[in-house]
């Protein structure tokens, strides 16, 4: 159960399966939108040897996806942990392919009832809503979806976004 009052848009979530087929009838929510590594300006089109790190590992992300039955999240969550590593060492150098690796795997997912209460895929989706430009829109998503709504970290995330913008 997920009671809860959103201030952004007033309206009351008094359960999941309420909330979704709500969801399903608003036409007013849109992915924000994600570029390409082609248009990254974050990413130096110089070096070669990143792409190439890149492209191996999701070329390897690719193979573990296609062998992977018991729990199909898991390879990504094994290649988001490795971009934010690579981004540790060199920052700011992954930043698009994080974006890129996280919106693929919300929206592989996100009709998956199974993974909603998932804690590992509600972090996956908090670490999406931090990157992206208007996160307070993955935030009410989230919340009227049901992912991870039994989760303290979603309201901690969406409580310090909006304290951040002052909300």
């Amino acid at each position: 159960d997920c009671r809860l009052l959103y201030t952004m848009s007033c309206c009351v979530c008094a359960s999941p399966s309420r909330a979704s087929s709500s969801l399903s009838e608003r036409t007013d929510f849109a992915w924000p939108p994600v570029p390409t590594l082609a248009t990254a300006q974050t990413m130096d089109p110089s070096s070669s040897t990143t792409k190439t790190k890149i492209e191996k590992q999701r070329e390897k992300l690719r193979v573990q996806i296609s062998q992977e039955d018991d729990d199909p999240i898991a390879p990504y969550e094994r290649y988001v942990n490795w971009l934010l590593e690579q981004d540790e060492q060199e920052p700011g150098l992954y930043d698009l392919e994080v974006i890129v690796a996280l919106e693929e795997v919300v929206r592989a997912f996100k009709d998956d009832r199974g993974y909603r209460d998932d804690l590992r895929y509600a972090k996956l989706w908090l670490s999406y809503a931090q990157r992206v430009e208007k996160s307070d829109l993955i935030y009410v998503y989230m919340l009227k979806t049901g992912i991870g709504c039994i989760h303290a970290q979603l309201y901690d995330d969406y409580a310090l976004s909006l304290e951040t913008q002052k909300r």
